[in-house]
């Protein structure tokens, strides 16, 4: 006797919370106002990184004149210099802060931007009270096309599900592909059941869940090869809707949830890659 496969999804679509909980349409609204407070989090934490950060604003300046340079000084000198040599300098004060050793021998100048940090470097050797001084990079610094290659921090992490989200979805959710009308679902359908007599089935079962969030253009679901070839995405489910809307809507609802015992991992891939089955 077959089994029936609709029940091998953990719930029906549209009682997510189960009796007496939250539905569908209350956990994805929650799910969503998160996302959106983390994805504007991580725009701000990536915009400072594309500044630099502080480390890339700030120039240590050495040898100075000791018991006559003061940090009042040393403001008034690099506006006065950088207005020479930078048109933004011209039009409002470069220097944000100034700090000054104990001994007075130097200082980290920190400067409005990474640029006017840069330019800053051409007033190495410049005479200040009698005395040349030194200007260059602190300690820890990394140049800006260094820095452009790591990770900002949370952007790989795993998406957790809707169901049992946590504080990464919103960051999982920013790291992730753009939203299209296709998505996948993965970690959901073994070899052997889609060589089965069964696959009717679950197309069947997947394609019914699926249509509850909204018109379906075409459902995919690989098959493998009978003589063992390698088959692209297969295991894999491929739901092309007719507009995004209905992709974010099965993708938020789906991910997390369970299939036959298996939690179903759901990603959003192009339009062209589904037309050209690159799978």
């Amino acid at each position: 006797m077959k089994r029936k496969r609709s029940a091998n999804w953990d719930q029906p679509a549209g009682a997510i919370g189960g009796p007496g909980g939250e539905s569908a349409a209350v956990q994805m609204q929650k799910a969503m106002a998160a996302q959106q407070t983390q994805a504007m989090l991580m725009q701000q934490m990536m915009m400072q990184q594309s500044a630099g950060g502080k480390k890339t604003r700030e120039v240590y300046v050495g040898n100075l004149a000791i018991g006559m340079v003061t940090d009042q000084m040393l403001r008034e000198f690099f506006n006065t210099a950088l207005a020479g040599l930078s048109p933004d300098a011209a039009t409002q004060p470069s220097v944000v802060n100034v700090w000054m050793a104990a001994d007075m021998k130097y200082s980290f100048v920190e400067l409005r931007t990474a640029d006017l940090a840069t330019i800053s470097m051409g007033l190495d050797k410049v005479e200040l009270c009698g005395r040349s001084i030194h200007c260059g990079r602190p300690g820890g610094y990394v140049p800006p096309d260094a820095a452009g290659g790591q990770q900002p921090m949370g952007m790989g992490m795993p998406n957790m599900g809707m169901m049992g989200m946590g504080m990464g979805m919103g960051m999982a959710a920013a790291a992730g592909p753009p939203a299209t009308e296709v998505i996948c679902l993965a970690n959901m359908l073994s070899i052997e059941e889609l060589a089965s007599s069964e696959y009717d089935e679950i197309v069947s079962d997947i394609r019914e869940e699926c249509s509850t969030f909204g018109t379906i253009e075409e459902l995919i679901i690989p098959k493998p090869a009978e003589d063992g070839a390698t088959v692209p995405g297969v295991g894999k489910a491929y739901i092309k809707f007719a507009d995004v809307a209905s992709a974010q809507k099965a993708s938020g609802a789906l991910t997390g949830r369970t299939f036959d015992g298996k939690k179903v991992a759901c990603t959003y891939i192009s339009v062209d890659s589904f037309a050209s089955r690159a799978f």
